[in-house]
């Protein structure tokens, strides 16, 4: 620390201030050196309270009966062991995420004129993603380690995750950046019916 400067707690330096203690008196016991609460009410000659004032014990809680919970290895099924693959699969290809703030104004305003002819959030962000990796194709790409090249996709399809009973499946919406927002919004309307409802493969 610069000269000058005492490493403290919060709660440290406002004890100090309550009991007029100048912390550069008050050796520090915390890690690293670092005054704690104790050791200010410590050089004020005040007891230690572990316990605040006024606090009752905790009462013991009731013993219960234990609930039946599943127990043991439990085989999966046959499209929880796709799932199971697909997402193993990705985790041999490298991912980054980006974050950053925006102004959804003109999104929600475009959602909210496009919603009464059914197209939905999900259809809109999809489109934009596609339209995104059109713009830029590197990251729509991946790389060969056997010619230690970057291979391109002129196909862009993106994939949304759906919740269905027992797991998760991902239906694709293929050539993404080609279809108009209605036809795309008609196409994951009927990709989500079909996962719902079993007819999907993962």
């Amino acid at each position: 620390l610069p000269a000058g400067v005492v490493s403290a707690t919060p709660q440290a330096k406002k004890a100090a201030k309550q009991n007029g203690i100048d912390l550069k008196s008050v050796s520090g016991t915390g890690l690293g050196g670092r005054i704690t609460v104790d050791d200010v009410l410590a050089a004020a000659g005040k007891p230690i309270e572990s316990v605040s004032k006024g606090s009752a014990p905790a009462a013991s809680a009731p013993a219960r009966e234990s609930p039946e919970l599943p127990d043991g290895a439990v085989p999966l099924s046959g499209m929880q062991s796709a799932v199971a693959k697909n997402m193993m699969a990705t985790m041999e290809s490298p991912s980054f995420q980006v974050s950053r703030s925006i102004t959804t104004t003109k999104f929600d305003e475009l959602y909210a004129s496009l919603k009464p002819k059914g197209v939905t959030v999900s259809a809109l962000l999809s489109k934009a993603v596609a339209l995104t990796l059109e713009k830029h194709p590197i990251v729509n790409a991946h790389y060969d380690k056997a010619t230690n090249s970057i291979v391109y996709h002129k196909n862009i399809n993106v994939a949304n995750a759906v919740a269905i009973d027992g797991g998760l499946i991902t239906p694709v919406l293929q050539n993404c950046n080609l279809m108009d927002i209605l036809s795309l919004s008609a196409s994951w309307r009927d990709l989500v019916g079909k996962a719902k409802g079993g007819d999907s493969q993962p």
